[in-house]
């Protein structure tokens, strides 16, 4: 296992703003509304001059890394939510178990069959 430390260097951190997010859980094209509801949340907050000093993912982005494998379309969307992000703020990952968990190396018709 790899671990990264990332030190926000703040000298006042009482006066920072910081949005926590978590548990999307993507599990298919369905679950991108997901992000494009939050998404519209997060624009009227910006046009209400709402603002982040860091945006921090706790982790659990998919239901399982599968799904990066087998739906290119919640792939792309969850790229452009990301950039997204990246434009309000600093964006920091940490990956949950659900992000890391084990790819198998067959298709989904494969594991029906099975």
């Amino acid at each position: 296992m790899k671990t990264y430390e990332y030190v926000l260097q703040v000298d006042n951190w009482s006066s920072k703003k910081f949005l926590i997010l978590s548990d999307f859980l993507l599990d298919g094209k369905n679950d991108v509304r997901k992000l494009a509801n939050l998404q519209m949340v997060l624009l009227n907050k910006r046009r209400q001059k709402e603002s982040y000093d860091a945006i921090i993912i706790l982790g659990n982005l998919v239901s399982s890394t599968n799904i990066l494998r087998f739906e290119p379309y919640v792939v792309e969307n969850l790229l452009v939510f990301m950039e997204f992000l990246g434009r309000m703020a600093p964006t920091f990952i940490a990956y949950g178990n659900h992000d890391i968990s084990f790819c198998l190396d067959k298709t989904p018709q494969d594991n029906i069959s099975q």
